[in-house]
């Protein structure tokens, strides 16, 4: 008994000894590389994941997936294998993904229509929206009214006729002047069904993988770039982000410029807190317009919609199919309007 117990233990051991170590397999959608990068030469176009021996087979299907979408994305640490694991569940199956085109849908409308989509359904959303008629500044959920938006001018506006309402949207980020010009694009999205992480950073990596194949066949040399927070050509913004993020889903939507008038912008203080390529730059020296790069608004839409068929089973809902179940699940005894939907008009006079 005794020396069975010695040999099953040296056995073990054996077994122990033979293990092969971990080691980090870097791959890029050119191909496999077998290295180990130093965080400070990391490259962040590279999935770094720590793999066994069985797992060669993981990293195949990784790569194809990583092949599919066109991007990835680094998980630092523990994070690595479970990140895996959602890649390899990804591509067992297609996830559904439900877009609208939307017009002429008010701003309000179509924020408060994504918190009801975001908290009361499962389902996968793409919202676009676009000629909207009213001028409208929305505020993120946190903004200070004072600091950013000139209210004199606003309130000369309106005594010359103008229109102007002030909203407060349920997510983060800066203020935006919305008017006909404005493109609107809202992700609304289950945190398993796409393949990065649910952190502010890696889902405006992963919707910077969905926009940039709109501008491959532009005219110009412009190069289109997430760049801190904002979607850019060149060197001048196109695009601004925000973000909400829940237990097991989340939304980014993104205002683009396809044109903007001088006199909306200013409207608008300079924020304290800005981007550094900003710098001190007036909206004018900041800004671009789409319409330089791309013939038409339908352009944009159809471009980025062949996108998502590459890596969703894409479903196009109608605008009224899509109001009228908003209208449903706003009606239902199980909807919460005070905890559900924060979208709501600006207090003038308070701020709030």
């Amino acid at each position: 008994m005794r020396s069975g117990g010695n040999r099953e233990q040296r056995v073990c051991t054996n077994k122990t000894q033979q293990r092969s170590k971990p080691s980090t397999l870097c791959f890029s959608r050119d191909g496999l590389e077998k290295s180990n990068p130093s965080p400070e030469n990391e490259d962040k176009s590279i999935d770094c994941l720590l793999l066994k021996g069985k797992d060669n087979v993981r990293l195949h299907l990784a790569s194809k997936l990583q092949q599919r979408s066109g991007r990835s994305s680094t998980y630092p640490g523990i994070k690595q294998k479970k990140g895996l694991r959602s890649q390899i569940k990804r591509i067992k199956r297609m996830a559904g993904l439900n877009v609208v085109r939307c017009r002429s849908m008010p701003i309000l409308a179509q924020l408060r229509a994504e918190e009801v989509l975001l908290r009361r359904t499962k389902q996968n959303w793409f919202l676009l929206n676009s000629e909207m008629r009213e001028l409208t500044i929305v505020l993120g959920f946190g903004g200070k009214m004072l600091e950013l938006v000139d209210l004199p001018k606003v309130n000369s506006g309106r005594e010359q006729g103008k229109k102007i309402d002030l909203i407060r949207r349920y997510s983060g980020g800066g203020t935006v002047i919305v008017d006909e010009s404005t493109l609107f694009a809202s992700f609304i999205m289950n945190t398993t069904d796409v393949p990065t992480m649910p952190y502010p950073r890696d889902i405006m990596s992963w919707t910077a993988g969905i926009y940039g194949p709109v501008f491959h066949d532009t005219a110009d040399t412009a190069s289109f770039r997430l760049h801190e927070n904002d979607y850019i050509l060149g060197e001048l913004k196109i695009g601004g982000n925000a973000q909400t993020i829940t237990k097991d889903r989340w939304v980014h939507h993104t205002s683009f410029l396809w044109d903007f008038a001088e006199t909306n912008m200013n409207y608008l203080l300079m924020p304290k807190k800005r981007p550094v390529y900003r710098a001190d730059r007036p909206h004018g020296q900041f800004l671009d317009k789409l319409h330089r790069h791309l013939e038409s608004p339908r352009i944009f839409e159809d471009r980025t919609i062949e996108v998502l068929h590459e890596q969703f089973e894409v479903t196009e809902w109608s605008q009224e199919h899509m109001e009228a179940l908003v209208e449903d699940l706003l009606v239902s005894k199980e909807f919460d309007r005070a905890a559900d939907v924060r979208t709501r008009h600006v207090n003038e006079e308070t701020g709030k």
